[in-house]
């Protein structure tokens, strides 16, 4: 996790927490369900602050151009990033500038963490985790497969 991912963490963490708290607890538990959250959140930090490195100075967001500009040299991987840019209805056909940062963030944290388990839940990253992993030497992991991690690792 990079320190600009810490408030989309939290933000996915209280999502899910209420929406697991709809399910099974009735609308005046509130209390307790905002306890519940505060502990989550109290634990993401601690985490975070336990094991992630101060935000890298300046990522080589230059190389993660790169690397999507040489995507589109290849038929099939162009192909998919013409496939993206239609289903998130973007005008142009690379990742924002903000998806491009996340994964030089990552690609510089990777200097001093091996291997460094890359965790997102964005398509421009699940699409091309072979090929982020033969560049970068990130291993690519969707949110939804985080469960598997300890039997990878």
């Amino acid at each position: 996790m990079t320190p600009t991912t810490l408030e989309e963490a939290e933000g996915t963490l209280v999502a899910v927490l209420n929406r697991i708290f709809d399910k099974i607890f009735p609308k005046h538990f509130r209390a307790g369900r905002k306890a519940l959250i505060d502990i989550g959140q109290k634990r993401l930090r601690r985490l975070f602050n336990e094991c992630v490195k101060p935000k890298p100075q300046n990522p080589d967001v230059g190389a993660v151009k790169n690397f999507y500009s040489q995507l589109l040299k290849k038929p099939e991987t162009k192909e998919k990033l013409e496939k993206l840019k239609l289903k998130k209805q973007r005008n142009g056909i690379f990742p924002s500038s903000s998806d491009m940062h996340i994964l030089a963030e990552a690609v510089a944290l990777k200097k001093d963490y091996t291997p460094l388990y890359f965790i997102h839940r964005d398509s421009d990253y699940g699409w091309f985790l072979n090929e982020i992993n033969a560049t970068f030497g990130l291993i690519v992991v969707s949110v939804e497969e985080v469960d598997t991690l300890p039997q990878r690792i």
